[in-house]
Order: C-alpha cells, then sequence, then structure tokens
C-alpha cells in the first residue's frame, strides 16, 4: 500500500481538533484506526483509555465529527452519530428527572409551609382562646374590683351605721297578757314584770287549777317599727330553787310579729337565757303563745303550784 505523505494525516487533524475560537471541550480520540501500523501513523488508542472529560455541559449540543461520548455509545453505533444523540437524550433525561425532583421538593416544601401556616392558625386559636381567658379573668377581676369597692362601701356604711343588735329599752316596751295572778302584798304577778330584769319578780297566769298555762299569751308593743333579730326569755320563776321547781314553765311557744313572722320554738326547763332567733324587719309588736308546759313539782314536800310564770323577757333588734 502507497501511504507517502498524503492527506491521512491533515484528515486526522481536522477531525481531532475543533477550531479553537469554538467553546468546546477537547475530543476524544478516534477509535478507528487512521493507518496501517509502521505507516508513520500513530496506534489506536483503546476506548478505555479515553479521557473522561469527553463532554461538558458548556460544549455545543451537536458533537462534531466522529464525537463519542466513552461508555454511552453502543457497538453498533456505526459512525457514531446515532451513539452521540442517544447519550445526548440520556444527560437531558437524567437532567429533567433532576428537575423533576428538585420541583418536588420544592412543592413538598410548599406545602409543608402551608402546613405550618395552618399550625399558626391553631396557634391564633390558642392565642384566641387564651385572650378570651383573660377577658374572663379581666371580668372576674373587673367582679372582683366591684365587689371590693361593694365591700369597701359596705363596710363603710357598716362602719358608720354598725348592725350591732341591741336589747330594746323597756321604757320603749308596752306588755299585755292574757291573764295575771292577783298581787298579794308588796308583791305582784302582772306582765310588766317581765320587762324590769328582776329575777325576784315573774309573771303568773291565772288560770287556777282547772288547766295549765297552755294557750296563754303574752304581748309587747314597740314604741316604733325595728327591726327584730331575736327574743330572750328567762323562763319560769327563777326567784328561787323551791318557787322555780313548784310553777310552772312554758315548754313550746309561738312567736308572731305584726308583719306576719311566725316562729315556733321549744324551750328547756332550766333559769338560764334562752335565745329565739326572729328575722322581722319593721315589726311593731311581737306575741309569745304558750303553746305547751312543763308542770309543776312537788318541792321537799311541798305541793306544786298551778300557775304558769315567766321571769323576764327582752326583745334583741338592729341598732
Amino acid at each position: 500500500m502507497n501511504c507517502g505523505a498524503t492527506a491521512p494525516t491533515v484528515v486526522a487533524e481536522s477531525s481531532l481538533f475543533m477550531d479553537e475560537s469554538t467553546p468546546q471541550a477537547e475530543p476524544t480520540p478516534p477509535t478507528a484506526p487512521l493507518g496501517a501500523p509502521g505507516q508513520g501513523f500513530p496506534p489506536p488508542v483503546p476506548p478505555a483509555a479515553a479521557p473522561t472529560t469527553a463532554f461538558s455541559p458548556g460544549a455545543p449540543s451537536t458533537p462534531g465529527p466522529g464525537f463519542h461520548a466513552p461508555g454511552l455509545n453502543s457497538p453498533d453505533d456505526g459512525d457514531g452519530s446515532n451513539g452521540s444523540r442517544t447519550a445526548f437524550l440520556a444527560v437531558l433525561a437524567g437532567l429533567g428527572v433532576l428537575a423533576a425532583g428538585v420541583g418536588a421538593f420544592v412543592v413538598t416544601t410548599v406545602i409543608v409551609s402551608d402546613d405550618d401556616q395552618a399550625g399558626g392558625s391553631t396557634s391564633v386559636t390558642t392565642s384566641t382562646t387564651v385572650a378570651e381567658t383573660t377577658t374572663t379573668e379581666d371580668d372576674s377581676a373587673s367582679t372582683t374590683a366591684d365587689s371590693s369597692s361593694s365591700t369597701s362601701s359596705d363596710s363603710s356604711s357598716s362602719s358608720t351605721a354598725p348592725v350591732v343588735p341591741a336589747v330594746i329599752p323597756s321604757s320603749q316596751v308596752t306588755a299585755a297578757a292574757s291573764s295575771s295572778l292577783a298581787g298579794s302584798g308588796a308583791l305582784t304577778y302582772g306582765p310588766d314584770n317581765l320587762l324590769d330584769g328582776d329575777t325576784d319578780t315573774a309573771w303568773n297566769d291565772d288560770t287556777g287549777a282547772a288547766t295549765d298555762g297552755a294557750g296563754q299569751w303574752l304581748q309587747f308593743d314597740l314604741a316604733q317599727p325595728r327591726d327584730l333579730l331575736a327574743v330572750e326569755i328567762v323562763n319560769g320563776y327563777a326567784k328561787s330553787d323551791e318557787v322555780f321547781t313548784r310553777n310552772e314553765a312554758a315548754r313550746a311557744v309561738q312567736l308572731t310579729t305584726d308583719t306576719g313572722v311566725v316562729v315556733d320554738a321549744v324551750l328547756d326547763r332550766t333559769t338560764n337565757v334562752q335565745r329565739i332567733g326572729i328575722d322581722a324587719p319593721g315589726a311593731s309588736s311581737v306575741t309569745i303563745t304558750v303553746i305547751d308546759v312543763y308542770p309543776g313539782q312537788t318541792y321537799q314536800g311541798l305541793a306544786p303550784y298551778t300557775d304558769l310564770a315567766l321571769t323576764d323577757v327582752w326583745l334583741i333588734a338592729a341598732g
């Protein structure tokens, strides 16, 4: 074969090297031999020795003549154009998959961001709930403040006009009875004895031996209306043990005011003061009706009396 200094060398240089003005990566050496060994031509370069920088993203989209991407072209690519196109499409497909993955990440990030914003709405709701609670607390504080103001006002009023229970003076009370035992000498047994605070005097009814004192009544009229709070009673005749034992004493009583208040109570057979509570604002009178009695008893061989007795009565009103 005549190889001389002919064109093959020029052709190899033109196919392997591109115009320096064109910005593209260096092509790989040809995979096919350009001449026979010993004819002045370099031996063929095996495909495994091809540089890995055969293609770069900055290279033109259309490879030059004889361009083959290592490892991408199939053995039957022919002149290498189909293999190059296949490699380029594979790269584009990879970029597309990468772009799709980035897009999915962005969409996921946006969704997560939206979910976070939804969580923010929950926080706003919680904040609203806290605000409502705060408002409630403020209302409670306001109510407490109002109550405190009211209490302060009441306290001021109380300090100005305290509600202190007090005994209505006997000079402002007039007593009457359904019946009274006739006096003997200096001793009297009328209802006025109930207002003197003296245990040596008492009221005695005048029912005689035919009946006990059940049904007897005592009425107390006030000089002016008062807010009655209680009635205090010293039951029986508390002058001495003998007199107290031999006289009858009230057992069950009923208190009635002119304002319609009615209170029932049971008394003990004792000389101690006993209080009966009664809430009767603006009352002008109160009546004590005896419902049942403790009968008189024998004292050291002395027969009991048949008279019902009460020693003292005090009316308690708001001061």
